[in-house]
């Protein structure tokens, strides 16, 4: 298995507000990702350190989760579960990747996550197209697709 780098190590924050005032007002930590009231991400020092609401976390996960990310997930979990080891979550979060969950030996909750390939470029000649045509729908007057 090949791990690129340790994406991401979080905690659980049932009270988020008070966790990040903790973490921000504290100990000085800004915030490089916030999505609404479930994720806070934070640059430490190079290394990204995050708090998750409780729907964000693995379920049964006690203390810190750290995030490896890797490529070719499907090849991964496929490795881990012929070791027998069980994949407890797999998880698509669109445009961000997609993850999968794990219980190392000792009990503790990893992920592993693979990052969600770019969109490819438009071709030129698709760019050029009117707002009218159909690769918008057929909106007209400048609107936004629907």
């Amino acid at each position: 298995m090949s791990i690129r780098r340790l994406q991401n190590t979080y905690v659980g924050a049932a009270d988020l507000p008070a966790s990040r005032r903790f973490y921000e007002d504290l100990l000085g930590l800004e915030p490089k990702f916030v999505d609404g009231e479930r994720w806070v991400q934070y640059d430490a020092g190079g290394t990204n350190f995050a708090l998750g609401a409780p729907e964000e976390c693995p379920r049964g996960a006690r203390g810190a989760v750290a995030v490896f990310e890797v490529e070719r997930l499907d090849d991964q979990a496929s490795r881990l579960q012929a070791a027998a080891v069980e994949v407890l979550e797999r998880r698509d979060m669109g445009t961000h990747g997609r993850l999968i969950t794990v219980v190392d030996p000792a009990g503790n909750h990893i992920q592993l996550f693979e990052r969600a390939t770019p969109p490819r470029e438009c071709s030129l000649r698709a760019r050029r197209q009117p707002l009218s045509s159909p690769l918008w729908g057929g909106v007209r007057g400048g609107g936004r697709p629907g």
